[in-house]
């Protein structure tokens, strides 16, 4: 669990660390000789903890910064990305195309958050301890989570670009896309082009490996 959750344990200290740890194996015992993926229900029990625990209440993002380290040990053991083919969707019908249903890269997961737990995240990552307090709820952050060059990491992202990357996670087809993106075009910096904001599309997602693959029907999957 302190692998998993290191930020989570600078932020309470290793003792109570170990207290909350310790309460969790009491309440999830490991069913498994994996570990790897032991610990998915920690940040629930946190969630619960600063409800119930007055030392907790200021630590009020304590247990979406545990979410998101639980995203990004995720996004560590997960599949590596495939390449999008091209060629078999060149060559379905027009009407196929804006039918299919896009899939996110395994290693991609979202989390919208009323605290910035990228920001909290990040400046751990050189061992700066800041006491960050408690942000106005009426604020919403929106995370992207993913694995680059074999180390996950978190950015920040507008919420044009997370109801995209949403409606793909959750099946909307190209042409529900293609509407959405009509209506809210979504901006993205492309390091290549000197820092040019330019509008995303899908084919962009394609050839960063953002999109790795379609499904024609729910059991057809490429």
């Amino acid at each position: 669990l302190s692998s998993v959750y290191p930020v989570t344990k600078a932020l309470v200290g290793e003792r109570y660390f170990n207290q909350l740890t310790s309460l969790y194996v009491q309440q999830h015992p490991s069913v498994s000789r994996n570990l790897d993926h032991y610990g998915e229900y920690f940040p629930l029990l946190l969630k619960e903890l600063i409800v119930e625990r007055e030392e907790l209440k200021p630590l009020a993002y304590l247990a979406n910064v545990a979410q998101l380290e639980q995203r990004l040990h995720h996004s560590y053991y997960a599949k590596d990305r495939s390449f999008f083919h091209i060629d078999g969707f060149s060559k379905l019908s027009a009407e196929q195309q804006l039918h299919v249903r896009f899939m996110l890269a395994d290693d991609i997961t979202l989390l919208e958050s009323h605290f910035p737990i990228v920001e909290i995240w990040q400046s751990h990552q050189d061992d700066d301890i800041i006491n960050w307090g408690i942000t106005d709820e009426a604020c919403t952050y929106y995370c992207l989570v993913q694995r680059q060059q074999w180390k996950p990491t978190a950015i920040t992202i507008n919420k044009d670009f997370f109801d995209l990357l949403t409606l793909i996670q959750t099946g909307s087809s190209l042409l529900e896309l293609s509407s959405y993106l009509d209506e809210n075009p979504v901006e993205f910096i492309d390091s290549k082009a000197k820092g040019i904001a330019k509008n995303m599309d899908i084919s962009t997602l394609i050839q960063q490996h953002i999109i790795i693959g379609y499904e024609i029907e729910q059991t057809d999957a490429v």
